[in-house]
């Protein structure tokens, strides 16, 4: 049985084929990504997968393309070896391409935006981050809905609850901040 750094490495050298090869196909690559990003190989994933999206069979279909480009975002915006900023704001506009963000109904897209806002929030410390990110993942939620939670089971739901008592808990240790700073100016004044 051979090692998971064995695995990495064939695995590896067969994407290195593959981005070569003009005899691979698109939903080959599909399913060298599902193993890539089980081992974490995040960069390898997302340039398979773009390299195949550009064949004119995948941009021609609108289902299609859009399930490359939400996988190329998710595997951008994971892939550590990108400065964070640049790979989480570059996962935003492969989501965005043809304005898909703005109008989108796919809990799946809505659902990874909200994930890539609560990561910018993580890294910029800016809380419009979270409160895009809330905006996302509560339009993921009703789209999710209005599909019986067949597509994502309620997670942008959840993550629109978890990112709504982030946004409580900060609230409330600036207003605790607040206070304590009044009350220290009142007992110096």
């Amino acid at each position: 049985m051979a090692s998971r750094a064995e695995k990495r490495k064939a695995l590896i050298e067969k994407t290195k084929a593959a981005l070569r090869s003009d005899e691979f196909g698109a939903d080959e690559a599909i399913g060298l990504c599902k193993e890539l990003k089980e081992l974490d190989e995040f960069g390898y994933a997302w340039r398979l997968l773009k390299r195949f999206r550009e064949s004119d069979d995948i941009k021609s279909d609108d289902a299609r393309d859009l399930e490359f480009r939400q996988v190329i975002a998710l595997c951008t915006y994971k892939d550590t070896h990108i400065n964070d900023e640049h790979r989480l704001v570059r996962a935003l506009e492969i989501l965005d391409e043809g304005g898909d963000l703005k109008d989108s109904d796919s809990p799946e897209t809505l659902g990874l935006a909200g994930a890539i806002h609560k990561r910018l929030w993580q890294v910029r410390r800016d809380k419009q981050e979270l409160e895009r990110s809330l905006q996302y993942y509560r339009r993921g939620h009703g789209a999710d809905h209005a599909t019986g939670y067949k597509q994502k089971q309620g997670y942008p739901g959840i993550n629109a609850a978890f990112v709504l008592d982030l946004l409580a808990s900060l609230d409330k240790e600036t207003n605790g901040l607040s206070v304590s700073v009044s009350s220290l100016l009142l007992r110096l004044g």
